[in-house]
Protein backbone atom coordinates (compact mmCIF):
# COMPACT_ATOMS: atom_id res chain seq x y z
CA UNK A 1 0.00 0.00 0.00
CA UNK A 2 2.72 2.23 0.58
CA UNK A 3 4.59 1.61 -2.23
CA UNK A 4 0.81 2.92 -4.42
CA UNK A 5 1.45 6.31 -2.93
CA UNK A 6 5.24 6.87 -3.12
CA UNK A 7 4.62 5.95 -6.61
CA UNK A 8 1.26 8.43 -7.14
CA UNK A 9 4.07 11.04 -5.34
CA UNK A 10 6.90 10.24 -7.55
CA UNK A 11 4.01 10.93 -10.62
CA UNK A 12 2.66 14.18 -9.47
CA UNK A 13 6.38 15.51 -8.62
CA UNK A 14 7.08 14.64 -12.51
CA UNK A 15 9.40 12.35 -12.00
CA UNK A 16 7.72 9.34 -12.90
CA UNK A 17 5.58 9.20 -16.52
CA UNK A 18 4.19 6.90 -19.36
CA UNK A 19 5.48 3.66 -19.31
CA UNK A 20 7.86 3.83 -16.34
CA UNK A 21 5.13 4.94 -14.41
CA UNK A 22 3.06 1.95 -15.51
CA UNK A 23 6.20 -0.62 -15.44
CA UNK A 24 6.27 -0.13 -11.67
CA UNK A 25 2.55 -0.42 -10.77
CA UNK A 26 2.88 -2.95 -13.38
CA UNK A 27 5.67 -4.72 -11.02
CA UNK A 28 3.75 -3.84 -7.88
CA UNK A 29 0.88 -5.69 -9.33
CA UNK A 30 2.47 -8.93 -10.39
CA UNK A 31 3.91 -8.93 -7.04
CA UNK A 32 0.75 -8.68 -4.91
CA UNK A 33 -0.51 -10.94 -7.27
CA UNK A 34 1.96 -13.41 -7.09
CA UNK A 35 0.99 -17.04 -5.78
CA UNK A 36 3.64 -16.71 -3.48
CA UNK A 37 1.99 -13.62 -2.02
CA UNK A 38 -1.27 -13.51 -2.64
CA UNK A 39 -3.51 -14.62 0.70
CA UNK A 40 -7.13 -14.53 0.28
CA UNK A 41 -7.83 -12.48 3.50
CA UNK A 42 -9.62 -9.36 4.17
CA UNK A 43 -6.82 -7.16 5.15
CA UNK A 44 -4.81 -8.43 2.28
CA UNK A 45 -7.80 -8.63 -0.88
CA UNK A 46 -8.27 -4.80 0.51
CA UNK A 47 -4.54 -3.63 -0.10
CA UNK A 48 -5.12 -5.85 -3.13
CA UNK A 49 -7.92 -4.55 -4.64
CA UNK A 50 -6.09 -1.01 -4.08
CA UNK A 51 -2.68 -1.98 -6.30
CA UNK A 52 -4.96 -3.41 -8.96
CA UNK A 53 -7.28 0.26 -8.90
CA UNK A 54 -3.34 1.65 -9.20
CA UNK A 55 -2.33 -0.19 -12.30
CA UNK A 56 -5.57 0.07 -14.20
CA UNK A 57 -5.30 3.76 -13.63
CA UNK A 58 -1.53 3.71 -14.78
CA UNK A 59 -2.77 1.99 -17.57
CA UNK A 60 -5.54 3.64 -18.59
CA UNK A 61 -3.57 7.30 -18.97
CA UNK A 62 -1.56 5.38 -21.33
CA UNK A 63 -4.74 4.34 -23.10
CA UNK A 64 -4.24 0.37 -22.44
CA UNK A 65 -8.05 -0.72 -22.33
CA UNK A 66 -7.07 -3.69 -23.79
CA UNK A 67 -5.16 -5.03 -20.88
CA UNK A 68 -7.84 -3.25 -18.78
CA UNK A 69 -10.42 -5.19 -20.05
CA UNK A 70 -8.52 -8.35 -19.34
CA UNK A 71 -7.22 -7.87 -15.94
CA UNK A 72 -10.95 -6.88 -14.44
CA UNK A 73 -12.22 -9.97 -16.69
CA UNK A 74 -9.55 -11.89 -14.36
CA UNK A 75 -9.56 -10.14 -11.09
CA UNK A 76 -13.09 -8.41 -10.70
CA UNK A 77 -13.92 -10.33 -7.48
CA UNK A 78 -10.55 -8.44 -6.30
CA UNK A 79 -11.36 -4.97 -7.44
CA UNK A 80 -14.93 -5.42 -5.42
CA UNK A 81 -13.31 -7.01 -2.36
CA UNK A 82 -12.50 -3.25 -1.34
CA UNK A 83 -15.75 -0.93 -2.16
CA UNK A 84 -14.38 2.13 -2.12
CA UNK A 85 -11.26 1.07 -3.92
CA UNK A 86 -13.57 -0.17 -6.47
CA UNK A 87 -16.03 2.82 -6.67
CA UNK A 88 -12.90 4.88 -7.19
CA UNK A 89 -10.90 3.12 -9.49
CA UNK A 90 -14.18 2.51 -11.79
CA UNK A 91 -14.77 6.86 -11.07
CA UNK A 92 -11.47 7.44 -12.19
CA UNK A 93 -11.35 4.81 -15.10
CA UNK A 94 -14.88 6.35 -16.38
CA UNK A 95 -12.89 9.63 -15.98
CA UNK A 96 -10.01 8.76 -18.05
CA UNK A 97 -11.56 6.32 -20.74
CA UNK A 98 -14.49 7.45 -21.51
CA UNK A 99 -13.94 10.70 -23.35
CA UNK A 100 -11.11 9.19 -25.23
CA UNK A 101 -12.13 5.60 -26.40
CA UNK A 102 -15.07 3.54 -27.51
CA UNK A 103 -15.77 1.13 -24.39
CA UNK A 104 -17.37 -2.10 -25.42
CA UNK A 105 -20.22 -2.37 -23.57
CA UNK A 106 -19.29 -5.01 -21.23
CA UNK A 107 -16.66 -2.61 -19.64
CA UNK A 108 -18.54 0.24 -20.18
CA UNK A 109 -21.35 -1.33 -17.55
CA UNK A 110 -18.49 -2.74 -15.40
CA UNK A 111 -17.79 0.93 -15.00
CA UNK A 112 -20.38 2.35 -13.99
CA UNK A 113 -21.25 3.68 -10.68
CA UNK A 114 -24.45 3.95 -9.40
CA UNK A 115 -25.04 6.36 -6.95
CA UNK A 116 -26.33 3.57 -3.85
CA UNK A 117 -23.12 1.82 -4.48
CA UNK A 118 -21.32 5.44 -3.96
CA UNK A 119 -22.72 6.16 -1.12
CA UNK A 120 -22.84 2.85 0.56
CA UNK A 121 -18.74 3.06 -0.09
CA UNK A 122 -18.15 6.74 1.07
CA UNK A 123 -21.37 7.28 3.26
CA UNK A 124 -19.68 7.57 6.20
CA UNK A 125 -17.19 9.69 4.96
CA UNK A 126 -19.23 12.25 2.92
CA UNK A 127 -17.25 15.71 3.69
CA UNK A 128 -18.40 18.91 2.52
CA UNK A 129 -15.03 18.68 0.45
CA UNK A 130 -16.29 15.40 -1.70
CA UNK A 131 -19.39 17.38 -2.81
CA UNK A 132 -18.00 18.99 -6.07
CA UNK A 133 -17.10 15.30 -7.16
CA UNK A 134 -20.21 13.93 -5.98
CA UNK A 135 -22.22 16.50 -7.96
CA UNK A 136 -20.40 15.60 -11.28
CA UNK A 137 -21.05 12.09 -10.74
CA UNK A 138 -23.93 12.33 -10.09
CA UNK A 139 -24.83 14.65 -13.10
CA UNK A 140 -25.39 17.95 -11.67
CA UNK A 141 -22.75 20.26 -13.02
CA UNK A 142 -20.44 19.14 -15.58
CA UNK A 143 -16.73 19.57 -13.93
CA UNK A 144 -16.30 20.33 -9.77
CA UNK A 145 -14.79 24.12 -11.75
CA UNK A 146 -18.58 25.10 -11.93
CA UNK A 147 -18.65 24.90 -8.55
CA UNK A 148 -21.47 25.95 -6.61
CA UNK A 149 -22.36 26.63 -3.03
CA UNK A 150 -23.61 24.09 -0.28
CA UNK A 151 -27.01 25.63 1.62
CA UNK A 152 -27.17 24.24 5.29
CA UNK A 153 -30.76 25.57 7.22
CA UNK A 154 -30.01 25.38 10.61
CA UNK A 155 -33.02 25.33 12.98
CA UNK A 156 -31.93 26.46 16.61
CA UNK A 157 -33.63 27.72 19.67
CA UNK A 158 -33.10 31.37 18.72
CA UNK A 159 -32.46 31.89 15.55
CA UNK A 160 -33.33 30.22 12.27
CA UNK A 161 -31.18 30.90 9.14
CA UNK A 162 -29.80 29.38 5.76
CA UNK A 163 -26.29 29.67 5.51
CA UNK A 164 -24.63 29.09 2.31
CA UNK A 165 -20.72 28.02 1.61
CA UNK A 166 -19.23 27.63 -1.84
CA UNK A 167 -17.96 24.10 -2.25
CA UNK A 168 -14.34 25.26 -3.91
Amino acid sequence: MNRGWALRVEAIKGSLAGDKLVKKFQQLYEETFSKEHFKPTAMYLSTASSTLGEYLVSLALMGDHETISKLLEEHWWVLNADRRASVLTRLTLNALLGPKVELSGELEGRLSVNPGELINAFGSHMYSEFLPALMVAFGVIKKPEDGGEMCVSINDSIKRRTVCMPFL
